[in-house]
């Protein structure tokens, strides 16, 4: 499946389409499109959100309006808002959906020049990053799949793992982590994401990635992440 680009003869619909997310806000993602990724960042930067913008994928297509049109139409039942960009989905499902209009990757490498934006932004990162069985209720022994999010990745889950402990799982004979298996599987198909991949956003249990079930769990009160300390409006 692919978007028809066509476009009405002598318009100039050419830009980009992007995906951002922020540690200051783990469950959601902000879709958008552009003629200028870098200044658009920069424009999120200035709201009052404590940690910068990271550009998860921007792809520049021949027809950037339709394009996010079509993405929102896609997540639509995921958006905070109707008049704004954010929506609670995974960002590895926002970027295969991305993927099927066929445009040209010119995601900006992250910007490293304000070292304590830097320093926030890893140490919210790492923490964030702690994840662990028991804050989404799941048992040791329990079997779970790799799902990679990509058109043609249609046999995902006849990639299995077991959980071991509260945060090993054992993969192809060995105990591993959901990251670095997840990192093994991709690099196996000529994916090289500097960093690794993130283990909670590929591996599911019940159509439901171990990262959708930690916000799902959070969202309702399992834990002590609360959505409602951010007004939406700041985001445009």
């Amino acid at each position: 499946m692919t978007i028809e680009r066509r476009r009405p003869e002598g318009s100039d619909s050419k830009g980009i389409i992007y995906c951002l997310t922020n540690p200051a806000i783990p469950d959601m993602v902000k879709i958008g499109s552009t003629t200028n990724i870098a200044e658009r960042i920069k424009q999120h930067d200035a709201t009052n959100i404590p940690l910068p913008f990271e550009c998860e994928l921007a792809l520049e297509v021949e027809d950037h309006v339709r394009a996010e049109r079509w993405l929102h139409e896609a997540f639509g039942d995921r958006r905070v808002r109707t008049n704004r960009e954010l929506f609670r989905v995974s960002p590895q499902r926002v970027i295969a959906a991305m993927r099927l209009t066929g445009g040209v990757d010119v995601t900006p490498e992250a910007d490293d020049d304000n070292p304590d934006a830097v320093k926030a932004r890893d140490t919210a990162r790492r923490i964030r990053a702690a994840f662990n069985f028991r804050m989404v209720d799941i048992e040791p022994g329990t079997e779970i799949y790799f799902r990679a999010n990509a058109p043609d990745d249609v046999d995902d889950e006849q990639i299995t793992a077991t959980v071991r402990s509260h945060n090993r799982i054992e993969f192809e004979g060995e105990i591993t982590s959901l990251s670095a298996a997840a990192t093994a599987i991709m690099r196996r198909r000529g994916f090289t994401a500097k960093g690794g991949y993130g283990g909670p956003y590929y591996w599911y249990l019940d159509g439901e990635s171990m990262w959708e079930r930690r916000m799902r769990m959070e969202r309702e009160g399992m834990q002590d992440f609360d959505p409602a300390d951010f007004d939406p409006r700041d985001f445009g």
